[in-house]
């Protein structure tokens, strides 16, 4: 979650994490966006994940995170840490397709996208531990988190009721 404080001048604006150590000052009149601390540490659950934040699977890094075409580690909101998805609960995928980009220009004729390439698939909307749903655009729903609302984290298409997490957008760790 994020609180907003300014300073007692009231010329700062910042956002300031709850799971950071603190906000930082910047002494201006723009929002400064404090991240949450960084793990430094590597610690291993009993699947071997590290929890080192990794976001997606390069070819070396696939035993961390894939298990026999399964996701081998909680999947969890980058945001918030919140569990979106369970071990083992996720069939791993690799096939392109377009998913906006968590910001978006005003007044744009049509939404920014960025091509992702590693999904992992859901075939039961209830297989998720957390997940919110957008509404209707064509034949898919965005994924967002259910508790900060970050995302899309991926989408869900509504033909074959199955949805699909970028690895890219969530982390892939204990």
């Amino acid at each position: 979650m994020t609180e907003r404080c300014d300073d007692k001048n009231g010329c700062t604006d910042v956002t300031v994490d709850s799971t950071s150590e603190k906000g930082k000052d910047t002494n201006t009149t723009e929002e400064a966006i404090i991240s949450p601390k960084e793990d430094t540490h590597t610690e291993i659950d009993k699947n071997g994940c590290t929890g080192d934040g990794k976001t997606s699977c390069t070819e070396a890094e696939k035993s961390n995170c894939v298990e026999d075409g399964k996701n081998k580690c909680a999947v969890r909101c980058r945001d918030c840490r919140s569990l979106v998805l369970s071990e083992r609960a996720a069939t791993y995928l690799q096939e392109s397709h377009p998913l906006p980009t968590p910001t978006q220009p005003r007044h744009a004729p049509s939404p920014t996208t960025h091509d992702v390439s590693e999904w992992w698939t859901v075939e039961d909307m209830f297989t998720f531990d957390n997940i919110g749903f957008s509404h209707t655009v064509g034949s898919v729903k965005y994924l967002v988190c259910a508790d900060c609302e970050h995302g899309p984290l991926g989408w869900h298409d509504t033909v074959t009721r199955r949805s699909y997490v970028a690895l890219q957008r969530v982390n892939n760790g204990s």
